[in-house]
């Protein structure tokens, strides 16, 4: 009996530790531009996610943690993966930037980056760029 119990605590130990060498990402995508999903690395695909039956984009992969592009087809998102992950996302294709949210493990990073890029956004680089010297000085 000390056997089994010990062999069970063995199987569970090296299970759970094969579970933190991959991540799991899954999207639903309202007015969605196509049925993949890429992650990238540069230029680089390091997964393809393809929409299932119902339109619901799911996949399980081992990843190098880090910063990713997740394109799907016409627009970008920055993401942070990591094994151990379970990151769920939603949003409108229509409305990307603006839309964008996730929840699960990973979401507190990937919703700060999210945040982010909508910020970024709202800011004139140009009226920046043509500012004047005095434009800078304190009044």
């Amino acid at each position: 009996m000390k056997k089994l119990a010990s062999l069970i605590c063995t199987l569970f130990i090296a299970a759970s530790g094969i579970s933190q060498e991959s991540m799991t990402f899954q999207a639903e995508i309202a007015n969605k531009n196509g049925t993949t999903l890429f992650i990238k690395d540069g230029k680089k695909i390091i997964q393809e996610i393809y929409a299932d039956s119902k339109g619901l984009f799911k996949a399980t992969f081992p990843i190098k943690e880090g910063m990713y592009d997740m394109y799907d087809g016409v627009e970008y998102a920055q993401l942070y993966l990591k094994n151990g992950y379970d990151l769920k996302m939603t949003m409108d294709a229509q409305a990307f930037d603006e839309t964008i949210k996730f929840q699960g493990k990973g979401a507190n990073e990937n919703n700060y980056l999210a945040e982010e890029t909508r910020l970024e956004q709202k800011f004139d680089y140009n009226k920046l760029l043509a500012s004047d010297e005095a434009s800078f000085k304190k009044p």
